[in-house]
């Protein structure tokens, strides 16, 4: 499935065929990731892969802590990260108590909560998945 951004892609708004109101477009995101940093906005992270507010992993919003299967990152797996700091390139995340912001391809601006199902936030990021997730 594709998102909204990625290398590439060269979409349209009529290749949005779940609705610009449901497809997010840019997520908000903290300058800080545990190895590096990132861009302002989450948009596409250092990959291109696409807007996604699920991350790179079942990870979701505001993923402080660093995956217990990332032992490449020369720190103990698994233990929590500092607030502000992301464990992932490019994921949704902010310092904003319970979730981010998100535009989305319509223009509009919805706070997201972090508690959000994990489905409903990976369905947000496709363009054309046959699901409208309203009532995120």
């Amino acid at each position: 499935m594709r998102c909204l951004f990625g290398q590439g892609y060269g979409l349209r708004l009529t290749d949005i065929k779940d609705g610009t109101s449901h497809t997010t477009a840019f997520n908000e995101c903290t300058l800080r990731v545990v190895d590096g940093g990132t861009n302002a906005w989450a948009y596409r992270g250092w990959v291109m892969v696409g807007v996604n507010l699920y991350g790179k992993g079942p990870y979701g919003i505001n993923q402080w802590a660093i995956p217990a299967a990332w032992t490449w990152l020369g720190t103990t797996a698994g233990t929590p990260g500092s607030i502000g700091t992301t464990a992932n390139w490019g994921c949704a995340a902010s310092l904003h108590p319970g979730g981010c912001q998100s535009v989305f391809a319509d223009g509009s601006v919805h706070f997201i909560s972090e508690a959000t199902d994990l489905v409903i936030l990976q369905y947000l990021g496709y363009i054309s998945d046959d699901r409208q997730t309203a009532g995120f």
